[in-house]
């Protein structure tokens, strides 16, 4: 079920949707943590999350994205061709 129609009260979806408050914290890395690593990082920012705002753990979605090292870049300069650079 969607809105009543225009100028209606809204449907029940959307007032679910309305009330519940789902937070996201992204975290982007180069490739090279473990599962375990990646596990504990996601407790961490969970518990750190809930510790500072009150919310609930279960209300909070993370995600954690490894992005190569030819697809990042600083400065112009892609992390790959950083590390070769640095290594000779």
């Amino acid at each position: 079920m969607e809105s009543s129609g225009p100028g209606g009260p809204p449907g029940p979806i959307l007032l679910a949707l309305r009330s519940v408050s789902m937070p996201l914290i992204q975290v982007k890395q180069t490739p090279g943590k473990t599962a375990e690593q990646k596990a504990a990082l996601v407790r961490e920012l969970t518990d750190a999350y809930v510790r500072a705002t009150g919310g609930k753990p279960e209300s909070l979605w993370v995600t954690v994205e490894e992005v190569a090292t030819d697809s990042w870049a600083v400065g112009g300069e892609t992390l790959a061709a950083r590390a070769a650079a640095a290594q000779g």
